[in-house]
């Protein structure tokens, strides 16, 4: 029973720890930017790929740069 009550501790501790989610800077019909952590390209491309989809279109990736030391991606909803 210590030994689950250890691992969930341990668990919940991680997940304090977990970064942010990307944040959405230009969001337009016609594209979307998100400003996201190094290793958060994907659920950048995912949440360009939703907001796309909402207006009947495919998100394609444009441009990946660093903004004010943060990393930008820039999707165009074709």
């Amino acid at each position: 029973m210590r030994t689950a009550s250890a691992l969930t501790v341990a668990l919940l501790a991680l997940a304090g720890c977990s970064s942010a989610p990307p944040k959405a800077l230009t969001p337009t019909p016609t594209g979307i930017s998100y400003m996201y952590e190094g290793d958060q390209l994907e659920t950048a491309t995912d949440a360009a790929t939703r907001h796309c989809a909402s207006q009947g279109r495919a998100a394609q990736l444009r441009h990946v740069g660093k903004q004010d030391g943060q990393h930008v991606a820039v999707f165009s909803c074709d």
